[in-house]
């Protein structure tokens, strides 16, 4: 599995797996983060979440490496979250992107499908 760390918002190949754990020791969640949303939809919670995996989640090996994805969460009921330590629920959708841009444009794009199905349900 290839490990990847960033260099600004470019993914870099590092085989060497003690560069790798140090990078990811060292560098805040917040600087993996492409985005993050929540959302209320037809009175239920949802969140966004797009991120650089830093390992290549592309397990057949066909096409470019899959690095960063976009998880929507239907995200659990206040009385759920007091038997939780975890506030998601259930992933309700996964997609997975080569690029910071592409990551980007589909953080945007799952965000768009839920304003959009607000305003169907609105």
């Amino acid at each position: 599995m290839g490990r990847y760390i960033l260099d600004g918002q470019t993914p870099v190949p590092c085989e060497d797996v003690e560069a790798w754990a140090r990078w990811v020791e060292r560098t805040p969640p917040s600087a993996r983060r492409v985005g993050r949303a929540e959302l209320v939809v037809a009175g239920v919670d949802y969140l966004v979440s797009t991120v650089f995996l830093m390992l290549d989640h592309n397990f057949g090996g066909r096409g470019p490496p899959l690095l960063f994805e976009t998880m929507l969460f239907q995200l659990k009921t206040p009385e759920e979250r007091l038997d939780s330590r975890h506030d998601l629920g259930e992933d309700v959708e996964c997609w997975r992107y080569s690029s910071w841009d592409d990551a980007a444009a589909g953080h945007q794009a799952a965000l768009n499908r839920l304003q959009e199905k607000v305003r169907a349900d609105g």
